[in-house]
């Protein structure tokens, strides 16, 4: 991830930590439960909106590694057989990839 990238994923789970510690304290003080949950709901939101940003950070990633013939990421050929590339470099497909951890972020 590139540096002002990586800063600004880094200052969100900043203000994430801060949330949950200001979620802790809530709880100390015995505030309402409504307001605890709308902070939990608030830093859940949060912090998905973190995953979408690393997530989509990947996707620009492993877009600028394409570059092999027939728009094929580099390192990549077609099966033998016609169907799904295959990797000539024994590494996982990108976008295979993106999708699982894409299908992962959405779970949670």
């Amino acid at each position: 991830m590139a540096g002002a990238e990586k800063r600004s994923v880094l200052n969100r789970l900043k203000r994430i930590e801060g949330q949950i510690r200001g979620i802790q304290r809530m709880l100390e003080e015995d505030k309402p439960c409504a307001d605890v949950l709308d902070q939990i709901a608030a830093a859940r939101t949060a912090l998905h909106n973190a995953g979408v940003l690393i997530i989509a950070n990947h996707a620009r990633e492993c877009l600028m590694e394409r570059g092999g013939e027939g728009g094929r990421p580099a390192g990549q050929t077609m099966a033998a057989d016609g169907g799904a590339p295959e990797r000539v470099d024994g590494a996982a497909d990108p976008i295979e990839e993106l999708v699982r951890i894409m299908k992962k972020l959405a779970r949670s």
